[in-house]
């Protein structure tokens, strides 16, 4: 691996083989305090069968909804949206770590707001790049016994993007989070009324999706058929009662489709749809002891579909 030196010639970053090309955001592309700031992959494109084809969109990009805009794009992620490090115990003006993104300021008494605009101390962040790979390595900066050094390797493998991540406690603190990746999908910039199917591993109510969505089920899995635009949004919480550890969507009108699997088993499952994006999101526990590391993988699979 080959250290790659700041400031960063590119705002873009770059992996590619003959079937994919990711592009990854250079870490001073986000300046926001919600997702963080390595392996911030902006664009998937695919080749398939002589066609290609895009699957990132950015976050509300003409979907005209009215929410806090937080720059979020492509398959970006976030820690602790449900559970914050150190929020509850620091007082205001205290700092409390968002891993991969910084240390933030407690600005009021009130509950964690994700939506919230901190004041940030950004973590120091460097970039190695190897063959068909990128290392991208937060430092730990310590904030009341709570530290934490992140490493993700994003690489290439024929039609997968791999993202493997490694969390050490670097603290004196337990670290007890949740980590999730957004997910801003839209084929070729088309939204889910397009005909987008997404297949999960878990049985869905379908009256939470009503005039939107049709949903078959079939050996404890079960198909969302979109048909109709959300009106603005749509966004449910699942809390699958099985190990579950994979989706999966397909644009039936290009045959194309995404998988993801990922090496832990969901704690939480949460789905988010504007009339330009699905954005499905599988959530894993993070609980790591002083000294301790923890490993986690996320494996995102570009496939042709029979129809």
């Amino acid at each position: 691996m080959n250290p790659i030196q700041q400031p960063y010639p590119e705002s873009t970053l770059l992996l590619a083989n003959d079937v994919l090309k990711v592009e990854i955001a250079a870490p001073q592309h986000y300046a926001g305090t919600r997702f963080g700031k390595g392996g911030f992959v902006t664009q998937v494109t695919c080749r398939s069968g002589g066609d290609t084809h895009t699957f990132c969109t950015n976050e509300l990009e003409g979907d005209g909804v009215e929410a806090p805009f937080q720059g979020g794009s492509g398959l970006c992620h976030e820690f602790g949206i449900m559970t914050p490090v150190g929020y509850d115990d620091a007082q205001v003006g205290e700092w409390f770590p968002k891993f991969d993104t910084g240390l933030l300021r407690r600005d009021t008494p009130a509950d964690y707001d994700f939506f919230a605009d901190f004041e940030i101390q950004p973590f120091p962040l460097s970039v190695e790049r190897g063959e068909q790979e990128l290392l991208f390595i937060s430092a730990p900066l310590n904030s009341r016994g709570y530290a934490a050094r992140l490493e993700q390797k994003l690489r290439l493998v024929q039609n997968r993007l791999h993202i493997a991540s490694r969390l050490e406690n670097c603290g004196s603190k337990p670290i007890h989070t949740d980590e999730y990746r957004h997910n801003f999908l839209a084929f070729d910039g088309r939204g889910p009324a397009s005909g987008v199917r997404l297949r999960v591993p878990f049985e869905v109510d379908a009256e939470v999706l009503k005039v939107m969505a049709s949903v078959r089920h079939n050996d404890g899995c079960s198909e969302i058929c979109w048909h109709q635009p959300p009106a603005p949004v749509f966004f449910n919480k699942f809390f699958p009662a099985n190990p579950s550890t994979w989706w999966e969507m397909e644009w039936p009108e290009a045959r194309i489709g995404i998988r993801e699997e990922v090496s832990r088993p969901m704690s939480a499952f949460h789905l988010y749809a504007t009339p330009k994006t699905v954005s499905p999101e599988a959530f894993v526990k993070i609980s790591a002891q002083p000294g301790e590391v923890l490993d986690w993988e996320r494996i995102y699979t570009f496939y042709p579909t029979k129809s």
